[in-house]
């Protein structure tokens, strides 16, 4: 499904991992959140999310593209929910929480995110411009950055993908 919506461009900052923690929400608490916004179950992916925007002037169009696989698919990689979703429910709890993120920012929902994120504390390989490293997730910043750390090293990463492979239990 998608949503459309618009937001002030100066708001944006923090959206994707926004996205992702209100459908981790919707759905169910068994899920967790691969930052910045895919929905994993049992160490499996089951959903994502995409997101454009165009910016004109002060204000940003925002196309936010949702996938939910509801069934099991031929790779062991994509589990499904099982169960049924009604997409109209979904936009609706959607509109419900993002007058807040457009007020607040993502600030408010950084606690509960880091609740549901996936491997928090945990190390994994990050991928970021072709380059990949091993980093362990500490959590997120307020603005919805990840916050990984390396050695003795902290960083803040607006870019990059946890890899599916390559982590640790």
């Amino acid at each position: 499904m998608s949503i459309g919506i618009r937001l002030k461009a100066d708001r944006i900052q923090g959206l994707s991992p926004f996205v992702g923690l209100s459908l981790c929400q919707f759905l169910g608490s068994d899920l967790k959140i691969k930052w910045p916004n895919d929905l994993m179950l049992a160490d499996q992916k089951v959903g994502g999310v995409l997101i454009e925007s165009k910016s004109q002037a002060q204000m940003a169009e925002i196309a936010i593209g949702i996938g939910i696989n509801l069934l099991d698919l031929q790779s062991q990689r994509y589990l499904g929910l099982k169960k049924q979703v009604d997409p109209e429910k979904i936009a609706e709890d959607f509109f419900n929480k993002v007058t807040k993120f457009e007020a607040q920012g993502f600030a408010p929902f950084k606690d509960a995110f880091e609740n549901q994120m996936w491997r928090v504390g945990r190390d994994v390989e990050l991928e970021i411009n072709g380059e990949k490293k091993r980093i362990q997730i500490v959590g997120v910043s307020e603005a919805g950055s990840l916050i990984t750390r390396e050695g003795e090293t902290y960083e803040l990463s607006d870019q990059g993908e946890i890899l599916l492979s390559g982590y640790s239990s």
